[in-house]
């Protein structure tokens, strides 16, 4: 499973780099970028037929779920109120997530959306006050805050012992956003206006080759008999705290 989202993630970075050559993008690659999202729904639609994934062993699932509802039980605190406050505030909005789960998806799209466009206009503020270039605080804070619903809905899978889910949760995601979220925004401006959309390429050539440079890496972390170690994810922790450090000090200078 992660070997096949990892083949759809090189091709949509692929398509970024066509993208970024040139620094403007045309119909036909935006309907490249949304084909490419198409094909691979269909991959995961069709491939349980051919390839049938194992399920995780029931005992488990049900030891870790026991242990965190015997944690559950133990907490206090401020914070235990104040997520407990927040929870029975959400609930009035999404219901029972396991009898409205229809419900409970489009309130939690609408309340990340909102959140996301909050980000967005504090992080364009946040770089006209300290005076750096809107790029820097893309490519960091607001890229991080933006995966930060990523890096949950992973962590959560992961404890329930689907390590598997929770790799291609955060691959997936890099799928649609470069695929969707680019791809859609720059169909919908070339249907409106055509011609091309300029967006440039400065910083974004390197940053997309890193991004790739990632992919690899997690490759290969994961033949290591199929498990990410502490020591694997304090060292996927320490890349992307330097390529932060390089791309502040390298557009600063």
């Amino acid at each position: 499973m992660t070997a096949r989202d990892g083949i759809f993630y090189v091709l949509s970075i692929g398509l970024l780099l066509q993208v970024f050559r040139d620094g403007h993008a045309t119909i036909s690659e935006a309907l490249l970028f949304l084909g490419l999202y198409v094909a691979y729904l269909v991959v995961l639609y069709l491939w349980p037929r051919f390839m049938p994934e194992p399920l995780p062993e029931e005992e488990v699932v049900t030891d870790v779920l026991e242990q965190e509802i015997g944690i559950e039980e133990t907490k206090t605190g401020v914070y235990y109120q104040v997520t407990q406050f927040i929870s029975r505030g959400l609930g009035l909005l999404t219901g029972d997530p396991h009898k409205s789960y229809g419900r409970a998806f489009i309130v939690a799209i609408i309340i990340i959306v909102g959140i996301s466009y909050l980000l967005v206009e504090s992080s364009v503020l946040l770089a006209g006050a300290i005076g750096v270039p809107s790029i820097l605080v893309a490519l960091t804070i607001l890229a991080a805050g933006s995966s930060a619903p990523d890096m949950i809905a992973s962590a959560l899978v992961a404890r329930e012992g689907r390590g598997d889910m929770a790799i291609s949760n955060a691959i997936g995601s890099n799928i649609f956003d470069i695929t969707i979220g680019l791809g859609l925004p720059w169909l919908i401006v070339l249907l409106l206006r055509p011609g091309v959309v300029e967006i440039g390429n400065t910083g974004l050539w390197e940053s997309a080759l890193i991004l790739l440079g990632t992919v690899v890496i997690l490759l290969i972390f994961m033949t290591t008999g199929r498990l990410l170690s502490r020591i694997e994810g304090a060292i996927l922790i320490g890349l992307y705290i330097a390529y932060v450090v390089w791309i502040w000090f390298s557009n600063l200078t």
